[in-house]
């Protein structure tokens, strides 16, 4: 579970994500959404990611930011259509219905932008720009690492080193 925000615009953030990671976020932020409605009893269903630190920091203690957790799923969302892929009509749904829950109950959450939060292995940083430096430094790893060549709007320099 992780929420990659590389930069502080969630925009920018979605547009430098790699394909598969871009998808993965949208799944993320709504598992992370849902788990804490579960939690909050607006939703029904499980909740099994409740206790991870990603969840809970999103929770802030009882006045989740789940409006602009929300913004940043549609941003990453908005990109992936952008870039030309499809959203099966069920997912879709369920991204519409996480909208209307957040207006219907906006009074129950925080307004305020997502606080940066890096939390990867036993690594929890709260810092703004480190936050960020750290998530372009362990995308660019993970591409590193990937199979598959990353399709994003970054372009890798790959070297014989």
């Amino acid at each position: 579970m992780q929420i990659f925000r590389p930069f502080k615009c969630y925009d920018q953030s979605a547009r430098f994500l790699c394909d598969s990671r871009l998808n993965k976020q949208v799944l993320e932020c709504y598992q992370v959404a849902k788990s804490i409605l579960v939690h909050m009893t607006i939703m029904e269903g499980r909740g099994g990611y409740f206790r991870h630190p990603i969840t809970q920091h999103v929770y802030n203690n009882g006045r989740p930011y789940l409006p602009s957790l929300y913004q940043f799923m549609e941003a990453c969302n908005r990109e992936w259509l952008r870039r030309g892929k499809n959203r099966g009509s069920e997912f879709a749904a369920k991204i519409e219905n996480l909208r209307l829950i957040v207006i219907k109950h906006h009074d129950q959450f925080s307004w305020e932008y997502l606080p940066p939060f890096y939390c990867y292995g036993d690594d929890r940083v709260y810092h703004e720009e480190q936050v960020y430096q750290l998530y372009r430094k362990l995308l660019k790893q993970k591409w590193g690492t990937d199979k598959i060549i990353p399709k994003c709007s970054i372009i890798l320099k790959h070297t014989n080193t």
